[in-house]
């Protein structure tokens, strides 16, 4: 083997057929088969010019999920998200466009173009992601082997069968220094490839490597793209290191990475659910009974990275921590990561002493599936443990305890939920002495409207943007006349602006339908979906899939741009018309003033068209009106 692969690790392999000069996302885009692909995760039926099935994404009985080979586009008519082939895999399997692109790229024996630096760093990463897959395989080897015979004996007391450790890749680093590091040296990779991926560490004296896994059994980390990108390794000695981890990498970053979330994918679409649990053996205990959702941290806190692997799958948790202070502490701290994500999440009570590896050993799967039954929102949970915390204490202690209870419960989004709480809560501080319980609440909804008042003032200080408003079905129906009809788009260009639109991605869709215009290119929805964010994308697939807009008359097109237009003066007009009766708009030399008279003119008049069965737009009958109002 020459110098330069044993610098950076052997050679690539060369899949069959492979393109050595660089294409394009178009061209990866052009290769394939958008029903071939789907068709890997949904069963598909032919329907006309289209294929149908149920859709992945969301629970039902009837299909709605459609995909259109001549567009390459799929869109979802239940949950209302599509896009091109690249949105799906991105979606399904939760990768970012570039691992989407670099997979179908792959699929189709292409490679892809990229930029130097990119490509340096690609190149690193392959090297080790083959390092790490010759030592699991090495490792599974020694698990095996007759070395073995100690380590299959542990895993068969933690309960784990033989097709769950193969289906883990569960393995052995032998109790050795150097044997993980010389196979892989004869085998051809590089001293630098093997010490960067963790697996060996250099001498501090005397040159040379060891192994940094030893007498341990070992899991191999697995990324959503089924690379090996680290390892973690139980001690089966005395090491006081229960658990080691591989260092972090170019390949490895634990904050973004979650165990077995490969093989948890698709039981969380199809459940609905996630389950979320700290260890390795927890996790994999958890698949051997059934519990196929579950993923697990791997030794450092949640992030917000984790929780947003998990979002793109589910949008609700269950968290099941230790039942020891540290797990405890550990849920508490996550829940404003999933808050903010908009994740439901829920906490499995554990009785104390027991991990979720060791109560589904002891009680089985049903006794679990009865704790997830039951288990409590984060609130009802929090609330649960402070009043434990404070069990048995005295009158001014439980003081305490209500002034913590107030964050908690002014978080609380729905009054009548939170009205609840507040009532369980005054009758705990209360006992037996019924007759207080209702001046405890007043007292503790009074503190509560002080906190929201104290955060309106905050929000006032610091005032954050309004949400858009949905979609109006004239915007939609506009822009599906100009993606279906090159005639239509140009009149509409003429008489509409981005700033017409109130859907966001309805306007990054007209945005790039003018963009083509300007450059004189050809709009195609195809093309037009891969230059799009992922919830423009999809809004242009349903636009795409929509039955075809008759606009040979420009009449029609002139119905949809005053529509269009109509809806967003009404909206202007509620806007101001708000104003006017707080007292806001007094001055008549106030150009708001003038614009809120001359919106109530055209308001009263369509209402008037209405009652006789004119539904045009005000300018169709009388005209457009200048800013003073006069023809």
């Amino acid at each position: 083997m020459g110098d330069a692969a044993r610098t950076s690790g052997r050679s690539s392999d060369s899949s069959p057929g492979s393109s050595s000069v660089g294409c394009t996302v178009d061209d990866v885009r052009e290769r394939t088969d958008i029903v071939e692909v789907i068709s890997q995760y949904v069963a598909l039926k032919r329907a006309g010019k289209t294929h149908k099935g149920l859709c992945p994404f969301h629970a039902e009985q009837a299909p709605s999920f459609t995909v259109d080979p001549h567009k390459q586009l799929w869109y979802c008519f239940g949950c209302q998200i599509g896009g091109n082939v690249f949105h799906f895999l991105m979606r399904i399997e939760g990768l970012t466009f570039n691992e989407a692109a670099e997979r179908l790229a792959r699929r189709a024996g292409l490679v892809l173009q990229r930029a130097p630096a990119q490509a340096q760093r690609q190149s690193e990463r392959d090297v080790l992601a083959k390092v790490n897959l010759a030592a699991a395989r090495f490792y599974r080897e020694q698990l095996t082997g007759p070395g073995g015979a100690a380590a299959r004996a542990y895993l068969c007391e933690r309960g784990l069968a033989q097709a769950t450790i193969q289906r883990f890749g569960i393995g052995l680093a032998p109790d050795e220094w150097e044997t993980l590091y010389r196979h892989l040296h004869e085998g051809g990779y590089a001293a630098e490839a093997i010490t960067k991926s963790g697996l060996a560490v250099p001498r501090a004296e005397g040159g040379g490597c060891y192994d940094r896994f030893r007498n341990r059994i070992m899991f191999p980390i697995i990324d959503i793209q089924r690379r090996v990108i680290g390892f973690g390794g139980r001690t089966l000695g005395d090491d006081p290191a229960k658990y080691v981890n591989s260092p972090e990498s170019a390949l490895f970053v634990k904050g973004r990475t979650l165990y077995a979330l490969p093989e948890a994918v698709r039981s969380m679409q199809e459940k609905g659910r996630a389950v979320l649990v700290e260890g390795y053996f927890d996790c994999v205990v958890a698949h051997e009974h059934g519990f196929t959702e579950t993923v697990a941290t791997l030794g450092t806190a949640l992030t917000s990275e984790h929780v947003a692997l998990l979002r793109r799958r589910t949008d609700r948790v269950y968290v099941a921590f230790d039942a020891d202070s540290a797990g405890a502490a550990a849920t508490v701290r996550s829940w404003p990561l999933f808050d903010d994500a908009g994740v439901e999440v829920r906490v499995i009570a554990l009785p104390r002493g027991l991990d979720p590896d060791s109560f589904l050993r002891e009680h089985g799967a049903e006794a679990l599936e009865e704790r997830l039954g039951q288990a409590p929102t984060m609130i009802d949970w929090q609330l649960r443990a402070l009043v434990a915390e404070y069990e048995g204490r005295d009158e001014e202690a439980r003081l305490r305890m209500i002034e913590e209870a107030v964050p908690l419960l002014s978080g609380i989004a729905g009054a009548v939920a939170r009205a609840h709480y507040v009532k369980r809560l005054a009758e705990y501080w209360c006992g037996p002495r019924i007759e207080r319980v209702s001046i405890i609440e007043e007292a503790l909804h009074q503190e509560i409207r002080r906190a929201h008042s104290a955060g309106r003032k905050r929000e006032q200080d610091s005032p954050l943007p309004p949400a858009a408003p949905s979609a109006d079905r004239a915007e939609r129906e506009l822009l599906a006349a100009m993606l279906q009809n090159r005639q239509a788009a140009e009149r509409i260009v003429e008489s509409v602006s981005p700033q017409d639109f109130t859907d966001p991605n309805c306007r990054e869709i007209f945005e790039r339908v003018l963009e083509r215009f300007d450059q004189d290119v050809t709009v195609t929805v195809e093309s037009l979906v891969a230059d799009l964010s992922p919830d423009a994308a999809a809004r242009a697939a349903e636009l795409a899939m929509m039955d075809t807009v008759d606009v040979e008359g420009s009449r029609v097109v002139s119905d949809l741009v005053d529509r269009m237009q109509e809806a967003g003066w009404r909206r202007r007009y509620e806007e101001l018309r708000k104003r006017q009766q707080t007292g806001e708009l007094l001055d008549p030399q106030d150009p708001a003033f003038r614009e809120y008279y001359e919106l109530r003119r055209r308001h009263a008049a369509a209402v008037g068209r209405r009652a006789v069965g004119d539904d045009r737009a005000p300018e169709a009958v009388t005209g457009a009106a200048g800013e003073d109002g006069r023809r």
